[in-house]
């Protein structure tokens, strides 16, 4: 039986996504979550077979338990991947610190966590995964260059066009991490060798 969580605020998410908002409000992100029975009224569930050979994916997150008929043996393989390092925001992390000062990094990393548990945000909690194409490295700084000053509703740019509030004296205004952003998108592909690993 696989479960796909039915957050609130999940109309025309990915069951995927809406996942990510249930272990969001859950404060659980790394996922491995435990669900009882009555929880799971609450979900989108259905009832999946599989026979000898067959392998199913689900998204992290996604609810899921086994179940055999009497006196057949069945083994469940999970294989996790692991995303602690390797999401967009940690790429940007990495990024950031080639081309500016580690207090603006810093703030900038601040501002991306607390995006990263919005509907919109959850982009940013994504495995920065290369895309299959001629140049993958040249598409992830694509992609990356996209999530700092495109049009996404969570683009760096686009969380910076309100005021912030600064927690001390010390921290930038949103005008000035803004002009910090031409530097920071400016990827290059031989660059983002030492950013994946």
């Amino acid at each position: 039986t696989i479960c796909t969580p039915q957050p609130a605020d999940g109309d025309g998410l990915s069951d995927a996504y809406k996942a990510q908002l249930q272990e969001l409000a859950r404060h659980n992100i790394q996922g491995c979550t435990s669900y009882e029975k009555k929880d799971l009224a609450h979900m989108d569930c259905k009832h999946v077979t599989l026979h000898e050979g067959d392998v199913l994916y689900m998204p992290k997150g996604i609810v899921h338990y086994a179940t055999t008929k009497p006196n057949i043996s069945s083994t469940h393989l999970t294989i996790g991947i692991l995303r602690q390092g390797h999401t967009w925001r940690d790429v940007f992390h990495r990024q950031c610190r080639l081309t500016t000062d580690d207090a603006s990094c810093r703030q900038f990393n601040k501002l991306l966590l607390e995006a990263s548990t919005t509907r919109d945000g959850l982009i940013w909690n994504d495995l920065a995964a290369m895309p299959f194409d001629a140049s993958p490295l040249h598409g992830i700084c694509r992609q990356l260059t996209n999530l700092v000053s495109g049009d996404h509703p969570a683009s760096l740019r686009k969380l910076l066009a309100k005021p912030l509030a600064k927690s001390n004296t010390y921290e930038k205004s949103s005008r000035e991490l803004l002009a910090l952003i031409p530097d920071i998108s400016t990827c290059q592909a031989s660059s983002m060798v030492g950013l994946l690993h």
